[in-house]
């Protein structure tokens, strides 16, 4: 049920009919409504990968978490996974700002012009 009502039904099918529907697209109800049905088909992804893992309660270790040949589980960061996630965010910044400069998202005003998203009051 999971996966057929929430993945499927509310994270792929109901948006792609809202988006595709000519008069529904271009509404802002309608993205907003297709944007939160993905949202509760991700939640539904998540919920059929998480909770089967924690369904069952494991018997040797009372409260602990049991990992290859009975050690405790544990996980240090390293420097390169540090450093992967801190280039991975700079690259998606770069990504929005080139997204900025190149691809007009700001709002035009009527001399041709990108207004500022903050304006200042004088």
């Amino acid at each position: 049920m999971v996966f057929w009502g929430l993945q499927v039904g509310c994270g792929y099918l109901l948006p792609l009919l809202i988006l595709i529907h000519p008069r529904l697209k271009k509404t802002i109800k309608g993205v907003m409504i297709a944007s939160f049905s993905v949202v509760i088909g991700i939640f539904g992804e998540r919920f059929s990968l998480i909770i089967p893992g924690t369904a069952h309660p494991l018997p040797f270790y009372p409260g602990k978490i049991e990992g290859f040949w009975g050690a405790a589980g544990s996980f240090p960061f390293t420097p390169v996974e540090s450093l992967m996630s801190i280039g991975i965010f700079a690259i998606m910044g770069l990504f929005f700002i080139l997204g900025l400069k190149h691809l007009e998202l700001l709002p035009v005003n009527e001399g041709g012009e990108q207004t500022p998203v903050l304006e200042e009051r004088g």
